[in-house]
């Protein structure tokens, strides 16, 4: 394609001081022997559209967006004609890419995350956290599955299939001691007590999704011996996904996730 003889990739979020998708991605990048650049910006959510459109005139190979601006993104891309189609109990490899142009059916939730170009140089839109999650969903198995807290806008898994608990029952004990999978949600501001002093311990069976970016109950359920993914690997598994759509390689988790604990421990 026209455009500068040096690929790159462009990182936003707000804040973006402290986020280790740049460090994390030209870690990669290298670890695949890729001569590729990769910029940050700060950009307000207000600002959104207005980047974006930018990006999509210049030779950038595509932008990684970060979660904080991720309904800016979406409705941006929506505007722009394209939406994402991914349909709940559809797994990822079965769902169809989306093109800027294409106006498939948009289901809620659905999270922007990737852009990268299409056989015409348009940008394409990715959600690639949410094909990542809805995948260990999958992969894991099973048919007893409660969905803990509100589903907010972006809350990256799309499949059905879950028993919705807004609000925690007097026999929660008994339904997680059923549950194959378990994933908690809802307001970073405001997370649903998860009343894990009456979880019954686990043999690692059942897998919990922390979608929120942290609950303060995750590490008690973790100590109970539940599998638990949280914000950390999501972010792992969203670049590795990422890169992979902008490359065509796949980097390592190892490579991603050695950075990232090193960029955070400085």
């Amino acid at each position: 394609m026209d455009g500068p003889t040096e690929a790159i990739i462009v990182v936003i979020g707000h804040p973006i001081a402290g986020n280790p998708a740049q460090f994390a991605t030209e870690r990669a990048l290298r670890s695949l022997k890729l001569d590729w650049r990769v910029l940050s910006f700060d950009v307000k959510p207000e600002d959104v559209a207005t980047a974006l459109d930018g990006f999509a005139v210049t030779g950038i190979q595509g932008v990684i967006i970060d979660s904080s601006l991720a309904a800016e993104a979406r409705q941006w891309f929506e505007r722009r004609g394209g939406g994402p189609g991914i349909t709940p109990g559809v797994t990822p490899d079965a769902t169809p890419e989306v093109t800027a142009g294409v106006t498939p059916e948009v289901t809620p939730g659905v999270t922007i995350d990737c852009l990268s170009r299409d056989d015409d140089l348009a940008f394409s839109g990715g959600f690639e956290q949410q094909r990542w999650v809805d995948e260990q969903i999958s992969r894991h198995g099973g048919e007893q599955r409660l969905w803990i807290g509100q589903r907010t806008e972006n809350s990256p898994a799309s499949v059905d299939g879950f028993r919705e608990l807004t609000e925690i029952p007097v026999d929660i004990a008994d339904l997680v001691g059923r549950a194959n999978v378990i994933v908690i949600s809802g307001p970073v501001d405001d997370p649903i007590r998860l009343e894990s002093e009456e979880w019954p311990a686990d043999d690692g069976s059942t897998l919990v999704i922390d979608l929120t970016a942290g609950h303060p109950e995750a590490a008690r359920i973790k100590q109970l011996g539940y599998r638990v993914i949280g914000d950390n690997e999501r972010r792992i598994g969203m670049l590795q996904r990422c890169l992979h759509r902008l490359t065509g390689h796949y980097a390592t988790t190892e490579v991603i996730h050695d950075a990232i604990e090193e960029y955070l421990s400085v």
